[in-house]
């Protein structure tokens, strides 16, 4: 890059008022890189230079891409400086990743947008300079908002009609151009709809045999396309209008299907990180897509392929078709038409596999939960094998707590499915209770335990009410969910913050109690105090716990002071109702703490 213009510089015959601040600036430049120790010091003070000249120039209002200027006429002799050479040299430098260096960035921006507004002469020596193509450099990294906006409005400010933009990019294509300044100027949440058609012709299906030279450049195209494609789609500015399009829809299914690096690219690893991005952007787009309510049925049927893909191999493409089919299942009646797909539920239970990536099971378990909440549901995601297949991922381990979003997923899935009594018993026959119970006692995150408590919860309700309830599979499988530590972990809900966990914990025990017609009932901490019911699992005696905190708790349910925490009437009554079908010195216990004497006579009808 050369600094020598003759007939542009000015000489020690032309004095100008600006010189002053313009050489004391290029001096910071020039005596400082990033690689030096006071680079920070440097772009700190660069940068306070840059902003009274931008104040100067006043600010680009980019609200309204029309900025309200001074005259061109005084914006002239800043051009006629080497301030357009030093605001390339800035945003040319090596990125350092610190907050001067991008506070520099964004007061160049600010400045070279409020130089080149209106002024042939500011845009022609930028161009000189090459500022275009080195903000397009900056841009496609991940820049603060504040800083990429006034980076984008010097682009803008630079392309006032088509001739220009191609003389200024010197090489750049148009449109590599175009969609960098679109991808940093639409909003996140977009207010207005574009056509499909102004898209996805960006939206090129690469293949093996791709002209190597002619990748970086698509690559960067279809970043930038994809990326607003996405943001138009979460809006749900795009969805109406694309699903009725399937010439345009078919080249983005193929894209993401089928695009692959040439077998000949530079820097091969990072280059396929960076087209992953923009698949996964366009991924991400039909699953938005596919969220509505009238999708063509080729388009379900095709997504549905993707479900016979190896997800070791194709994990992107196995997520994506689980994510749409998630996403669609969000109401009770589309989870049931959904699950009437006879190809469907196979794939799925398949899929059920501890070897699948962490992104396919988090998928799959979103989708399976969203299924198993309508009723109808359960019996046919029972018989599948769902309940087993859930378990053999072996969510539970102590090795996945690293992975808290796939442990509460599968517990989302058990703690629906177990609603029903086949598939409580189902759950009760594998390891998934003393499982969830290993979970509860070390975990650290509180919503994750109440959530494991509350399959034990559901367990206990479906098995110990209706016909089933006498039968001898249910009796036997209600043991796992009421052993001490199970019990243990439903008195939690007690002292739980929110009155319907409460409430959930009250109707648990009181069922537990009654089906097993004994004095039994939860302890925290009462390992001292468990006794073997013969069959090797442990018992709380409930006589020898009455002083631990879930009586202490029933205590402060029945006789509310107003230190303590108000409770409804259902939740009283149903305290009322556990102390009763425990009896014997737990109720007594309890008397005793209780200073109401209408609520002791109440407890003794």
């Amino acid at each position: 890059m050369t600094n020598s213009e003759p007939e542009m510089e000015l000489s020690s015959a032309q004095p100008h008022p600006f010189n002053g601040q313009v050489e004391e600036l290029q001096r910071l430049i020039l005596a400082s890189g990033p690689e030096q120790g006071d680079y920070d010091r440097v772009c700190q003070r660069a940068a306070s230079e840059l902003d009274k000249i931008a104040s100067k120039l006043r600010d680009c209002k980019l609200a309204s891409y029309l900025p309200q200027l001074t005259p061109a006429s005084q914006r002239t002799p800043f051009a006629q400086t080497d301030l357009p050479m030093i605001l390339c040299k800035i945003v040319e430098a090596k990125p350092v990743g610190t907050a001067q260096q991008q506070k520099l960035w964004q007061q160049a921006g600010r400045v070279a947008a409020n130089l080149s507004a209106d002024c042939d002469l500011a845009r022609e020596r930028l161009s000189k300079y090459g500022y275009a193509p080195a903000v397009l450099k900056l841009l496609s990294t991940d820049l603060p908002h504040d800083v990429s906006v006034p980076l984008t409005a010097s682009l803008l400010n630079l392309t006032n009609d088509k001739l220009r933009l191609l003389k200024l990019t010197e090489g750049v294509p148009d449109s590599e151009w175009l969609w960098a300044i679109a991808d940093n100027v639409v909003p996140q949440k977009p207010t207005f709809s574009l056509a499909a058609s102004d898209f996805t012709p960006f939206v090129p299906t690469f293949t093996l045999d791709m002209d190597p030279d002619e990748f970086p450049t698509s690559l960067n195209i279809v970043k930038h396309s994809t990326g607003v494609l996405e943001r138009f789609a979460a809006a749900d500015m795009l969805a109406p209008q694309l699903l009725k399009d399937k010439p345009s829809v078919e080249p983005m299914l193929d894209f993401i299907e089928h695009a692959g690096l040439p077998s000949q690219v530079e820097n091969r690893e990072e280059t396929d990180k960076e087209l992953g991005k923009a698949k996964a952007a366009a991924a991400r787009t039909l699953v938005f897509l596919m969220s509505e309510t009238e999708v063509p049925a080729w388009l379900w049927e095709r997504v549905e392929r993707w479900f016979d893909q190896d997800a070791q191999k194709r994990p992107d493409l196995v997520s994506c078709a689980l994510l749409a089919y998630g996403n669609r299942a969000r109401s009770d009646a589309a989870s049931i038409a959904t699950l009437k797909s006879p190809s469907l539920l196979p794939r799925l239970v398949h899929l059920l596999n501890p070897k699948s990536p962490l992104i396919v099971q988090h998928a799959l378990l979103g989708l399976l939960r969203n299924l198993s909440i309508p009723e109808a549901n359960r019996k046919p995601l029972g018989d599948a094998g769902v309940v087993e297949g859930v378990v053999g991922l072996e969510p539970w381990t102590e090795q996945r707590d690293v992975v808290g979003a796939v442990q509460g997923a599968a517990i989302g899935v058990v703690k629906a499915l177990v609603r029903d009594p086949a598939n409580a018993i189902r759950f009760a026959n594998t390891s998934g209770p003393q499982d969830l119970l290993s979970l509860i006692d070390r975990t650290s995150d509180p919503a994750l335990s109440l959530e494991a408590t509350r399959v034990f919860v559901n367990a206990i309700r479906s098995l110990s009410q209706g016909p089933i309830a006498s039968s001898p599979e249910a009796k036997e499988a209600l043991e796992a969910y009421t052993s001490a530590d199970a019990l243990d972990a439903v008195a939690g809900l007690l002292a739980a913050p929110y009155p319907v966990l409460m409430n959930e914990g009250l109707v648990a025990l009181s069922l537990a109690s009654l089906s097993q017609k004994s004095a039994t009932a939860p302890a925290p901490n009462a390992s001292s105090t468990q006794a073997d019911d013969g069959k090797g699992a442990k018992r709380v005696d409930l006589e020898q716990t009455a002083k631990l905190r879930p009586v202490d708790k029933l205590v402060k349910i029945l006789d509310p002071s107003p230190a303590s925490d108000n409770v409804g009437p259902e939740i009283k009554a149903n305290a009322g109702t556990l102390v009763k079908s425990v009896g014997g010195k737990v109720a007594d216990t309890i008397k005793g703490g209780l200073k109401n004497e209408a609520e002791i006579i109440a407890m003794d009808k």
